[in-house]
C-alpha cells in the first residue's frame, strides 16, 4: 500500500517557522520581562526554588535575550541552540529544587 507523500512548500515551511518562532519567542520574552520588572509571581516562584530574588535580573535577561533571538532570523539558529542549554537548566530547577529544597 502506498504512502500518500506531502510536499510542504517554501512558503508554507516559511509561515510554520514563523509561527513556531513567534510564539516561542513571544512567551520567552513575555517571562524574561516579568522576571525583569520583579512579578510578584515571579518572585514568589524562585523564593520557593531556594534562589536569591537578586537572580531575577539576570535570569529575565536570558530569557528575554533568547526570545529575540528566536525572532531575528539571523540569529534564530543560535538562539535555537543557546533555549538548549536554557531549558535544562529550567528543567533542572522547576524538578530537582523544587522536590529538595526546604520551605520556611
Amino acid at each position: 500500500m502506498k504512502q500518500k507523500q506531502t510536499n510542504i512548500t517554501p512558503k508554507t515551511k516559511n509561515i510554520l517557522s514563523w509561527i513556531v518562532a513567534g510564539i516561542a519567542g513571544g512567551l520567552l520574552i513575555i517571562s524574561g520581562i516579568t522576571k525583569i520588572l520583579g512579578v510578584e509571581m515571579q518572585v514568589q516562584n524562585i523564593q520557593s526554588w531556594g534562589y536569591p530574588v537578586c537572580y531575577l535580573f539576570p535570569i529575565g535577561l536570558v530569557d528575554a535575550f533568547i526570545g529575540l533571538m528566536i525572532l531575528i532570523p539571523q540569529l534564530r539558529k543560535w538562539g535555537a541552540y543557546a533555549v538548549y542549554p536554557w531549558f535544562i537548566l529550567a528543567a533542572y530547577t522547576h524538578t530537582y529544587k523544587l522536590r529538595h529544597h526546604k520551605r520556611p
